[in-house]
């Protein structure tokens, strides 16, 4: 009849619920809350209906309104002749690996993060630096190829002026890398 007939301590103890309020009660009908699966419901309420065995680990709530983690596996029972007796249930408290789990992927989905703002600074970086390193090589090339000792002279200052967009750059970069750490 979809009632429960019998509950062991570990249940209880779980669920704060005593033997009295389980007894004759639909299995999981004050473990629901706010944040329970509809779906996950949905699914036993199914393999229920249609007879079925199913695994599931569901959020639920414990009789003080405590949220708790269950993996609970629901097993269809039958006779010799193959005929449909009952359920049996049987269920452990997952808490701690769910827990485990979802700070690993908020870590993950962090680092991920992380990873692509590193990826976009060293584009930034390389372009960066690489625009200027082009500009200081393109200065020594000339005075390399000039004979003159007056007009390598007057590249000096080209030079120079690379150099210090170079510095800029790199003082700039820093000040990035800096706010970052400090955020």
């Amino acid at each position: 009849n979809g009632e429960a007939i019998w509950a062991n301590q570990a249940y209880l103890d779980l669920t704060g619920l005593n033997m009295d309020e389980v007894i004759g009660q639909k299995p999981g009908y004050l473990s629901k809350g706010p944040e329970t699966d509809v779906q996950a419901t949905k699914a036993m309420r199914e393999a229920i209906r249609d007879r079925k065995s199913i695994k599931i680990t569901i959020l639920n709530y414990n009789k003080k309104k405590e949220k708790y983690w269950f993996e609970l596996n629901i097993t269809t029972v039958f006779d010799s002749q193959n005929n449909f007796i009952n359920f049996v249930g049987v269920g452990r408290d997952v808490t701690l690996r769910i827990e485990k789990e979802i700070e690993l992927k908020h870590l993950l989905e962090v680092t991920s993060q992380q990873n692509n703002k590193l990826y976009n600074f060293t584009h930034i970086v390389s372009h960066n630096i690489r625009s200027h390193t082009s500009n200081l090589s393109m200065v020594i090339d000339v005075i390399e190829n000039t004979s003159d000792v007056t007009e390598k002279l007057s590249y000096f200052d080209l030079f120079k002026e690379g150099t210090e967009k170079l510095s800029e750059t790199i003082e700039y970069l820093n000040e990035i890398i800096t706010i970052q750490q400090k955020t």
